[in-house]
């Protein structure tokens, strides 16, 4: 039952095949973040006044602003007409005061300041200035992990929220049959988890939402969800339906899906939803894929983002006003996994090209790769405090990281390394949490 990951397992055997390169196999490089030559307005330091940066020659991001010259009319012509200093209110994208938009290289701001002690001992500036341990330890610049459950089969959807953790097992070979899982984030070291829901045909993804949990499974396509110590089903059943991840917002639970057909090959891809209250067998689709399934799905402030999960993969959203249709706004991704939106732009994962890579949420510019090198990214959350990913590394079944990207920082540090096979991560005002699908653990760490 396992077909999205053998889907992705497949996909990035034949990278491997064709050279290992996304240029191999056609696909377009996304170095191109502006327009060449183009400036923009900058912030300098203290009192002093505005100025502008730059793009550079080969576009690939801005230039330190150039707070001793200012703005050379002159020379500049009707490049200066061009500074944009949209608010994030007018359009997602760019701040107040026009620097790169989001949490990555040109995102406006710095690097961290420099501090004293040991960025490999200090507990208060653990592998980066200003980042604490909570009290816990700092060896190697890595802040000591809890681990909050063990021995899980295959653990993959995961919630935290409303004072407790929540998580899938996916169950084992040959059946499949997984189970949902809490755990109060006060529990003591070794309590044990509480079962909300048993013979899941694969429990793929959750969510939480208004007291009640929500789940979709992999393997049939239905629907759950779980309030008041109670559980039930709500629907689904789609016909060679194949749930990947479930959003939730106060009237409905929106799904992204891989559908085979009875062959189990020639995959393509929808989006459903259903109300929270229940639609039995009735499925309302809301998006298709003809030639790929939909896989990653975030919702940010009544727009739905989705990726369609393929060589030449997209990126597209739709506001959920009931009269809008569905606008493309990333196109030529290799392998777009996951998604995450925040802040006016969406972020995700592109095991296909190893990067993780952002664009505005209203599109109209080319996407940004926020980081690169990454080993199989996996997993996405973002907030104010920045992007945090997983990168799986399927190749080594303990070299799996949890990586985390802070506002104006070009260089991603590792929060937890080591891992087994780390798959979703979500964050909470202090932690970041992931599962390890190799080992059967779920775990936090200081963010």
């Amino acid at each position: 039952m396992r077909i999205a990951v053998a889907i992705t397992i497949a996909a990035l055997t034949l990278l491997a095949a064709c050279g290992g390169t996304p240029a191999s196999v056609g696909f377009a490089p996304i170095d191109h973040v502006c327009a060449p030559g183009q400036q923009i307005e900058c912030a300098c330091p203290g009192d002093a006044p505005k100025s502008v940066q730059s793009c550079r020659s080969d576009g690939s991001g801005y230039e330190a602003c150039a707070c001793t010259a200012g703005i050379d009319a002159g020379a500049a012509g009707d490049a200066v007409s061009s500074i944009d200093t949209r608010s994030p209110q007018a359009d997602g994208g760019l701040g107040t005061d026009g620097a790169r938009p989001g949490i990555g290289p040109d995102a406006g701001g710095s690097d961290a300041p420099s501090c004293s002690g040991s960025l490999d001992s200090d507990p208060e500036n653990c592998g980066a200035c200003g980042h604490s341990c909570l009290g816990g330890a700092c060896q190697a610049g890595l802040c000591a992990f809890t681990e909050l459950a063990a021995n899980q089969v295959q653990p993959s959807g995961l919630a935290v929220a409303d004072g407790n953790v929540f998580w899938t097992t996916e169950g084992g070979h040959p059946d499949y049959v997984g189970q949902v899982l809490s755990l109060s984030l006060m529990a003591a070291p070794g309590t044990t988890p509480t079962i909300l829901a048993t013979n899941q045909l694969y429990p793929r993804a959750v969510a939480f939402a208004d007291g009640a949990l929500f789940w979709g499974n992999q393997g049939d396509a239905k629907l759950g969800k779980w309030a008041s110590d109670s559980t039930i089903a709500i629907g689904g059943g789609l016909a060679n339906g194949h749930i990947n991840n479930i959003v939730v917002d106060s009237a409905y639970v929106y799904f992204s899906m891989l559908i085979s057909d009875s062959n189990g090959a020639s995959p393509s891809g929808a989006i459903g939803r259903c109300s929270i209250s229940g639609c039995g067998s009735t499925i309302e689709t809301i998006a298709t894929s003809p030639d790929a399934q939909i896989y990653g799905l975030a919702l940010d402030s009544g727009v739905l983002y989705w990726s369609k999960y393929a060589a030449n993969g997209t990126v597209s959203r739709l506001v959920l006003d009931g009269r809008s249709s569905p606008e493309t706004i990333a196109t030529g991704q290799a392998m777009p996994l996951q998604l995450a939106a925040f802040g006016g732009r969406v972020y995700w994962t592109s095991p296909g090209t190893s990067t993780v890579v952002s664009v505005s949420a209203l599109g109209g510019e080319p996407p940004t790769i926020v980081a690169r090198g990454q080993q199989a990214p996996w997993g996405i959350a973002v907030d104010a405090s920045g992007v945090y990913w997983t990168n799986y590394d399927g190749d080594h079944d303990s070299a799996g990281q949890v990586m985390k990207l802070s506002p104006g920082s070009s260089t991603p540090i590792p929060l937890a390394s080591g891992q087994s096979r780390p798959g979703h991560v979500r964050i909470d005002d202090a932690y970041a949490y992931w599962t390890n699908t190799g080992n059967g653990s779920i775990r936090r760490v200081p963010k």
